[in-house]
C-alpha cells in the first residue's frame, strides 16, 4: 500500500512538472486529471491549474486553462461559485465564448446566486447586438424573476419586454396573462402552487429551446 501511494505521488508529481512545460498538452492533462481523481488529489490538481492561469502568457493559453479548472471545479468538484468565477475571466477575456456563458448561467443557478446570474444576463445582453439572442437571453431574465425568484412585478415587466421584442411569443403571452390574473386576486387565493403548472411549462419550453 505505502509503495503504491509513492508510486502515485512520483507519477503525480512527474505529470504536474509535465504540465508546466507543456500546459495545454490534452495529453498529459488527461493523464494527470485521471491520476488526481483516482488517488483523491482534485483539490492539488486545481491549485496547479490556478499557478499555471497565473503563469500563461498569453490569452488563448490562458483561456484553455481557466476551461480546464472550470469544469474541473464545477464537476468533480461541485464548487459551483468558484467555476462560475473562473467562467466569467473567460468571459472577460473573450465576449463570445458561448460555452463559458452558459456554463457561468448553470454555475451561478446552482449556487443559488441568482441575483449575480441577472447581473451576468444583463452584461451578455448590452453587449450583443444579434435580435434572436437578445430574445432568447431576455426570456432567461424573466424566467428567474418568475421561477427562480417569485417577483411577480419584476417577472410581469420582463415578460413584457419579451413580447416588445417578440409580440407571438407564446410562453411570455402565457405568462403575462397569468400574472395579471394573479395580481387580481384577493391575497387569501395568491398561493404559489396554484402556479406550479404554469411555471413548469415556461422552464420545459426554456429547455426545449435552448437544446436546439
Amino acid at each position: 500500500m505505502l509503495d503504491e501511494l509513492e508510486d502515485s505521488d512520483g507519477s503525480f508529481d512527474i505529470l504536474r512538472f509535465g504540465t508546466t512545460l507543456f500546459p495545454t498538452e490534452d495529453e498529459i492533462y488527461e493523464a494527470i486529471e485521471t491520476l488526481a481523481s483516482e488517488t483523491n488529489r482534485l483539490d492539488a490538481l486545481d491549485s496547479h491549474l490556478s499557478r499555471l492561469v497565473a503563469e500563461a502568457l498569453d490569452s488563448e493559453s490562458t483561456i484553455a486553462l481557466l476551461e480546464r479548472r472550470g469544469k474541473l471545479l464545477e464537476v468533480p468538484l461541485k464548487r459551483f461559485s468558484e467555476a462560475a468565477e473562473v467562467y466569467s475571466k473567460i468571459i472577460q477575456l473573450d465576449h463570445e465564448h458561448e460555452v463559458a456563458s452558459q456554463r457561468l448561467y448553470a454555475c451561478l443557478k446552482e449556487a443559488g446566486r441568482y441575483q449575480d446570474l441577472l447581473l451576468a444576463i444583463g452584461r451578455q445582453l448590452r453587449r450583443t447586438d444579434d435580435p434572436e439572442k437578445e430574445l432568447s437571453l431576455r426570456k432567461e431574465i424573466a424566467a428567474i424573476w418568475d421561477i427562480e425568484l417569485k417577483n411577480r412585478w419584476e417577472a410581469l415587466d420582463a415578460w413584457k419586454s419579451v413580447i416588445e421584442l417578440d409580440p407571438g411569443d407564446e410562453d411570455a403571452q402565457s405568462a403575462v396573462k397569468r400574472l395579471e390574473r394573479r395580481s387580481l386576486l384577493p391575497p387569501e387565493m395568491r398561493d404559489e402552487t396554484v402556479i406550479d403548472s404554469h411555471r413548469a411549462g415556461i422552464f420545459a419550453a426554456l429547455t426545449r429551446s435552448a437544446s436546439v
